[in-house]
């Protein structure tokens, strides 16, 4: 047991730099893995969308293409969990507010 505890003590002790690099990149993102991001308050009706990953922002892009054209007025809000979901659903050309999202993120759990 204590080899295993010294073994993964020494794993992180190296790997920190890469972590505190990447944090250094793309510290937006980080904000939002450590649950510190904030979700943007909308005045009007609003429609909350997660979607995990690359796949699954494919496979709703007819749903939010129905919620755009049968709720013009409605604020729509994308999260997703990955950087390259991030990426692919930044092509969306349409007026929806996209986030990246941890989803143990302090707030789900004040919310539930």
């Amino acid at each position: 047991m204590l080899f295993y505890q010294f073994l993964i003590s020494l794993v992180f002790l190296f790997l920190k730099p890469y972590f505190v690099i990447r944090f250094l990149i793309n510290p937006s993102i980080w904000r939002w893995r450590l649950g510190l991001g904030k979700f943007p308050v909308a005045e009007k009706k609003s429609i909350w969308i997660h979607a995990a990953s690359v796949g699954e922002i494919n496979g709703i892009t007819s749903v939010i293409s129905t919620l755009i054209k049968s709720n013009p007025d409605c604020f729509l809000y994308l999260s997703t969990m990955t950087t390259t979901g991030l990426a692919v659903s930044q092509n969306y050309q349409t007026n929806i507010q996209i986030e990246f999202f941890h989803f143990s993120s302090r707030l789900i759990f004040r919310l539930l």
